[in-house]
């Protein structure tokens, strides 16, 4: 069976890691049982919709950049491909794939990072369409209310939503079934963010903390903007998805958030570049005597996200914690992620609380989460066996 694929940021980072992966490894020519086939590829501004698929080799050079020209290369391949081609608005997209007579054949991929216009298509799509979605845009699921959240996820074999959430890890599966088995969820403690854990890490050695976010921007760790990895809202997201995904009905205004930094480096009016030199010239040396002052006390820093019941309710706080340096998360290194999860049946008390670590973050393991939720998705899956290459 062909999975017939459209892809929402097709040149954006996900989206050009997600095609150079189907392109390697899924592609009708790949072997694969269940190959997926590319139909349709949008950015902000255009999409094009191509019935039988793109060949995998035009696929790869969209994926490296080759084809540099986005609007210019949706024209070739439509000339090549027998397609169409449109503006991208909600509308269009939905309209074409309905008059190519595709409706409920086509799982449309999400690797935006849009708000507003994401959370109506996929609000369009689950309502209007007999189409299904799989996202690694945490918006529409974590900004929404819970209704809205509800009214997408709630048919699991439609709407697919594990990159949002440590990705390389798989949490949101695992959550989701807690709250299948009536397995309550009393606590949860995440590491949520390899931006926060990179600059954890290496202030921790000692060096300033203007020139490790500096390092983080030029490895791809951070945003060119770093204060938008850094102002708690990204694990706030994460946090909000995973409490709605252990049952409870909580909001993004549920999470108490303190920022990595404080709110004077937020003001629109700096620019980035102006608020780093303004963090080395005030705010390095405070970040290092709190750092020098926990090592004393044998503590590590860590900016997390954690979710309690107090008072028979869930309460939800993003921001710098100590642990004890010998601990899981006080050994905590990099960009990889960590959560602990206390529920009624994994807890200390029966020395089995859930802990799961790795890579929660970064374009493989995402576009990996993408390929697998599309794998979970198809209606039959058939169990194959193939020979490992080494």
């Amino acid at each position: 069976m062909r999975q017939k694929v459209f892809v929402l940021g097709a040149n954006g980072k996900v989206g050009r890691e997600f095609l150079s992966q189907v392109s390697s490894l899924d592609s009708f020519q790949s072997g694969k049982p269940h190959p997926t086939d590319i139909v349709g590829l949008a950015d902000s501004k255009h999409f094009g919709l191509f019935p039988g698929g793109v060949e995998p080799a035009r696929l790869s050079r969209l994926a490296e950049g080759r084809l540099l020209h986005y609007k210019h290369n949706l024209i070739d391949i439509r000339d090549n491909f027998n397609g169409v081609m449109g503006s991208s608005n909600q509308r269009e997209i939905i309209k074409a794939v309905n008059q190519m007579g595709l409706d409920g054949d086509v799982v449309f991929v999400d690797a935006t990072a849009n708000h507003d216009e994401m959370s109506r298509f996929h609000s369009n799509v689950i309502a209007s369409t007999n189409n299904k979605l799989v996202t690694a845009n945490k918006n529409p699921i974590a900004l929404g209310d819970y209704d809205d959240y509800y009214e997408l996820t709630s048919d699991p074999t439609r709407y697919k939503y594990s990159a949002t959430v440590g990705a390389g890890i798989g949490i949101v599966p695992w959550l989701h079934e807690r709250a299948a088995m009536n397995d309550t969820v009393r606590k949860m403690e995440a590491s949520l963010s390899g931006t926060g854990g990179f600059i954890t890490t290496e202030i921790a050695k000692e060096r300033p903390l203007s020139e490790v976010i500096a390092e983080a921007v030029e490895e791809g760790y951070a945003e060119p903007d770093f204060r938008d990895d850094l102002n708690g809202l990204d694990i706030a997201r994460k946090l909000v998805i995973m409490a709605r995904e252990a049952g409870y009905n909580v909001d993004i205004k549920d999470v108490d958030i303190e920022r990595f930094l404080p709110d004077e480096y937020f003001d629109e009016e700096l620019s980035a570049d102006d608020c780093l030199n303004k963090i080395a010239a005030e705010f390095d040396q405070v970040m290092a005597a709190r750092i020098a002052d926990a090592k004393k006390r044998k503590k590590s820093i860590k900016y997390v996200g954690s979710f309690n019941i107090v008072d028979g309710k869930p309460v939800m706080k993003v921001g710098f914690k100590e642990f004890d340096e010998t601990t899981p998360f006080g050994q905590l290194s990099g960009t990889d992620n960590r959560i602990e999860v206390t529920t009624d049946i994994y807890n200390p008390e029966n020395s089995n609380m859930y802990k799961v670590e790795g890579p929660g973050a970064g374009l493989a393991v995402t576009a990996a989460a993408i390929r697998q939720d599309l794998f979970t998705i198809l209606p039959i899956v058939r169990r194959s066996y193939a020979v490992a290459s080494v």
